[in-house]
């Protein structure tokens, strides 16, 4: 959709409501105390509610009146100045009659050029497109993502349609930052037509399926006339044909006729080169199960496509002038400056990266993270560094801790300059990815160095299951993105699952994922030779060579404790995790059986599935069966011979998966693989 990019972004669409804005004011309802300018001099209303001050209304494609407003406020709006071909569906965003009824945005969704068969190949009348959409100029910050997110909800429970589809233009410098407010899935940026082309006569871009295409129907009909051969009705489009002419029942010295005038034509025109389209889908159901349904199967089918948002920089170029190739994004590496990489504190916590930092409950994780921070809002070194720095700001996300009770006194006890400091309140905490925003305006508000997420799963959004590799990844790209645009260090602390293995890098909670996208990984555990002594030990540098471990005990500081670092040993943290307590061998339980429930939440699984899983995040296979035995995992073969597998189901899901129906092993293509098909809405299919 070419029609929104975020607020204040300086795509086509901002850059016009910029251009309208003085000339629309006069028609703002509002009082003018309401209208605040951002930092372009765009003018906008804030309000609290958008929905007590704005109405969303669809509009009947036989309100002729309704239909000639839109297309004027298209025309007057949207970059690209034109309604869409063949539209189907029109909303509109109108202020309520107190505040005079004024049509304030307008979206627009039509047939696809093209269907993406995204869940399967019968779908066509499931899908649709956002192909034009626009805001008035003073139109409140989120109308854009409102009117966006009310006419999706009005098209599942009024329609059939189930996938829509949204494009971000690269020559209107577009990302796509709505699709992404919106949870929308990104599919990459190789999307739409490579050119197009100037008509020799006009000198207007060619739609590719208007009048003017060069194989378009009413052209081959031109092509004839000029040749003087009578079009017949057979020749005409059949269901099946897709370049719009039967050329079965076309004669094949016509068919060469007009097939050498489509060329000759085709090479008068002026070809112009497209940069490819970031492309976006959303899935959604009328009702919560049939929604958890269809993304469920859209992310089976399309597990290739989903990649993680783009940045900022991936805007793209401005519309290209008329013959100008469009180059790849290459950098020549001699052109590049080298950077050293910068450190909060040497060889432990990189500035502008993620660091983990793992460790059992009540080893001092969370003590260790607040002693570093005070270290950086008063300028203080940090252990074992004479180095003294500028004083800097920390931003702290605890779900845990109590702001008055737990994290202020320990800030106060490792010397903190608490005036340096924000925290998030406890019932406005922010979710990762979704509120990374509010989490850059707090970095750049305090000027922080720090930023501490205590723990880290706990702030993963809804969608984020913290076990799945490519949740974990899509939630963490957008996080390790602003550390390096703010250049300050995020540590993020997470507990250790109760595994038995050697490998450290295996043994934190969630998705190996996690520990993939940190470039520093550190652990807390006991001495095992001095239980009073904690040690701080690296399980991951990616960039330096690794820093010796440290020790440290905690000491009665008040009602609280702060750290007292004690120096470099030699312990490791392979070594420290080679020792477990005496109640390891029931926690390694414990977490398996969790893991089994998170794992088998959605349904049946193939059973190799499952345990390779288990084996990334360190659980041994009797283990494993130990915990599957105690949840009453149900086990069933599916299929014979070489093609068969097993399944796993939790108990609670019965004999099989929930939403499954089972044939008779008679039925289906004998392979054992037709003998459940999970149910689906008409038209759905399943691979």
């Amino acid at each position: 959709m070419s029609a929104y990019d975020g607020d204040g972004a300086r795509c086509h669409q901002y850059e016009r409501r910029l251009e309208l804005n003085e000339e629309d004011l006069p028609t703002c309802p509002f009082p003018r105390q309401q209208l605040k300018a951002d930092a372009e001099g765009l003018w906008r209303v804030v309000v609290t509610n958008i929905e007590s001050e704005f109405r969303f209304v669809p509009v009947p494609r036989d309100d002729i009146s309704r239909l000639a407003e839109i297309e004027d406020f298209i025309l007057r709006y949207e970059w690209l100045g034109s309604l869409p071909h063949r539209p189907t569906h029109y909303f509109t965003a109108r202020t309520t009659a107190t505040h005079g009824d004024v049509l304030v945005g307008a979206v627009v969704m039509p047939v696809p050029i093209a269907f993406s068969k995204l869940l399967g190949d019968n779908t066509k009348h499931h899908e649709t497109v956002i192909a034009r959409g626009a805001v008035i100029s003073w139109a409140p910050s989120g109308l854009n993502s409102w009117l966006v997110a009310r006419t999706i909800g009005w098209m599942t429970a009024n329609t059939p349609h189930r996938v829509f589809i949204g494009y971000a233009d690269p020559r209107a410098n577009e990302v796509g930052t709505i699709y992404q407010s919106l949870n929308f899935y990104y599919l990459g940026q190789h999307y739409g037509v490579t050119s197009h082309f100037l008509d020799p006569e006009s000198g207007n871009p060619l739609h590719p399926i208007g009048d003017r295409h060069p194989r378009h129907l009413s052209m081959y009909r031109r092509y004839a006339q000029g040749r003087g051969i009578e079009w017949q009705p057979a020749w005409n489009k059949r269901d099946g044909v897709k370049d719009g002419v039967n050329w079965v029942a076309v004669p094949p010295e016509v068919a060469a006729i007009l097939r050498r005038e489509a060329k000759a034509y085709q090479r008068r025109l002026v070809r112009v080169p497209l940069p490819p389209k970031h492309k976006y889908a959303l899935v959604k159901g009328a009702t919560r199960k049939e929604t958890q349904h269809l993304r469920k199967l859209f992310e089976k089918r399309n597990a290739a496509l989903i990649q993680p948002y783009p940045s900022e920089e991936r805007r793209g170029a401005l519309t290209p002038s008329p013959g100008q190739d469009m180059q790849p994004r290459l950098v020549r590496l001699s052109d590049v400056q080298p950077e050293e990489v910068a450190w909060l504190w040497q060889g432990r916590i990189p500035c502008g990266k993620l660091t983990l930092l793992e460790g059992d409950p009540d080893e001092g994780k969370s003590t260790v993270a607040y002693d570093l921070a005070a270290r950086v809002s008063a300028g203080h070194a940090m252990p074992l560094d004479g180095t003294l720095r500028e004083p800097a700001g920390v931003i702290i996300l605890s779900a845990e801790d109590g702001l008055a009770d737990t994290i202020r006194p320990r800030l106060e006890a490792g010397g903190a300059d608490l005036d340096r400091i924000r925290a998030f309140a406890f019932e406005a905490l922010p979710t990762i990815p979704d509120d990374l925003s509010a989490i850059e305006r707090a970095i750049a508000e305090v000027g922080a160095r720090l930023v501490i997420i205590d723990p880290l799963v706990a702030f993963f959004g809804r969608a984020v299951h913290a076990y799945r590799d490519h949740d974990v990844r899509r939630a963490l790209t957008p996080l390790v993105a602003l550390a390096e645009r703010t250049r300050a260090s995020v540590l993020a602390i997470r507990h250790l699952n109760k595994a038995r293995m050697a490998r450290a890098k295996y043994r934190g909670s969630g998705s190996i994922g996690i520990m993939g996208a940190a470039r520093s990984a550190l652990l807390v555990a006991r001495d095992p030779e001095d239980p009073s002594r904690r040690l701080l030990a690296p399980v991951k540098q990616n960039l330096s060579i690794a820093a010796s471990a440290v020790a440290f005990s905690l000491v009665p500081a008040g009602t609280t404790a702060r750290v007292a670092w004690l120096g470099e040993t030699a312990h490791t943290a392979e070594g420290l995790l080679a020792h477990p307590a005496p109640e390891a061998d029931r926690a390694a339980l414990a977490d398996a059986t969790e893991f089994l429930r998170a794992a088998l939440a959605d349904g049946e699984r193939p059973a190799t599935e499952v345990l390779s899983e288990a084996t990334v995040l360190g659980i041994a296979d009797m283990t494993l069966r130990r915990a599957r035995k105690a949840l009453g995992v149900r086990v069933r073969r599916q299929g014979f011979g070489k093609d068969g597998r097993f399944l796993l189901a939790l108990a609670s899901n019965g004999s099989g998966a929930a939403g499954l129906v089972s044939q008779p092993n008679g039925a289906g293509n004998g392979n054992g693989l037709d003998h459940e098909k999970p149910l689906a809405p008409p038209g759905f299919s399943v691979s």
